[in-house]
């Protein structure tokens, strides 16, 4: 059972970090369009 909340903290920082990587992204996209 000690394994699972872990499991399951991992998988909501993994949500976390995704969207900022995605938004990250999606700032130095619109960057390069402007030029």
């Amino acid at each position: 059972m000690g394994k699972h909340p872990d499991a399951v903290k991992s998988k909501r920082v993994a949500g976390s970090i995704i969207p900022v990587i995605h938004s990250t992204e999606f700032l130095e996209w619109r960057q390069k369009n402007r030029e």
